[in-house]
């Protein structure tokens, strides 16, 4: 698994949010792998605009996820955000892309990040409404 994040400070109030993961699994068949080691993709921490886990399992992992961040306040940040991805048996499967707006909470010592999503590829769920909780440094 390969995970790298990155943030663009792009004037005081205004970053850029750079997020992705690159995962395979080396076992030569999926069924010998834990269902624990399977990768998935999709909900608040991947696709945004698909259902938890939505995609996979999979012997590969690719999630990229960009988000444009303005803070409102001390307290208050306001996103808009493009996540592409995948979890399958195929390293060259066709990536889920979504799209969506959000705000987070910022409690200095934990986050409460709400996000309202669409999924491009599939006209199952028109939107996604998500709430994550995450600690802050």
């Amino acid at each position: 698994i390969l995970r790298s994040e990155g943030v663009i400070p792009i004037s005081e109030r205004l970053k850029l949010h750079l997020l992705a993961n690159f995962g395979a699994l080396s076992s030569s068949s999926l069924n010998d792998v834990p269902l624990s080691l399977k990768f998935f993709a999709g909900g608040p921490d991947s696709i945004r605009g698909y259902s938890y886990n939505e995609f996979g399992p999979g012997r590969y992992e690719k999630n990229l996820s960009y988000e444009l961040q303005y803070s409102l306040s001390s307290l208050l940040d306001t996103f808009v955000f493009v996540d592409q991805g995948s979890a399958s048996d195929a390293w060259d499967n066709k990536l889920k892309s979504s799209v969506g707006v959000g705000m987070m909470l910022n409690f200095k010592v934990i986050g409460l990040k709400f996000s309202l999503a669409h999924g491009l590829d599939d006209d199952a769920d028109p939107f996604k409404l998500q709430f994550t909780v995450q600690s802050m440094d």
